[in-house]
């Protein structure tokens, strides 16, 4: 069963077929900071309205509200049309935590499958029977962040042929 966010905040993109279920929540970007580890880093805003907690999959949650999301899916819209983007995960110590209703969590999501191209982006969050898919967002800002990652390595080495 795949589940989309629903209500005005966010939508599927048009071709991800039939959703039979639905979870009421909000799901969107509200920030990139570049990431020395995955070029760009998304802080997401999340918060569902079911009546019960939700599962996803992550890591390190201590209870807080920022959680790292793990096996994130993207799809990329180029000219019109929506793809998914390739990734693969090993996996090793996510685990499945409980994302409590109407509580506010702060997501954060490696945006590097967007540093080279793309129009705009939507990240896919699994759980247990279910999915929660973000608003798109503009992928403008992740490629501004690799752009001046780029530059700053051809500087360095630059500096250090001479």
């Amino acid at each position: 069963m795949i589940s989309g966010c629903s209500g005005e905040k966010s939508i599927l993109p048009p071709d991800a077929g039939a959703v039979p279920q639905s979870v009421k929540c909000e799901f969107a970007l509200i920030s990139i900071d570049a990431d020395e580890d995955h070029g760009a880093m998304g802080r997401f805003t999340f918060q569902h309205h079911e009546a019960h907690a939700i599962d996803l999959y992550g890591f390190g949650f201590s209870g807080t509200n920022t959680f790292r999301v793990r096996f994130e899916g993207f799809q990329r819209e180029t000219d019109g049309k929506w793809s998914e983007v390739q990734v693969g995960y090993c996996g090793t110590g996510a685990e499945l935590y409980p994302i409590e209703p109407h509580r506010e969590y702060v997501f954060l999501v490696p945006l590097w499958p967007f540093l080279e191209e793309g129009g705009h982006g939507i990240v896919e969050i699994p759980g247990i029977d279910l999915k929660v898919v973000s608003m798109p967002f503009s992928t403008a800002e992740v490629r501004k962040i690799g752009d001046r990652r780029k530059k700053t390595a051809n500087r360095r080495l630059e500096s250090d042929r001479r």
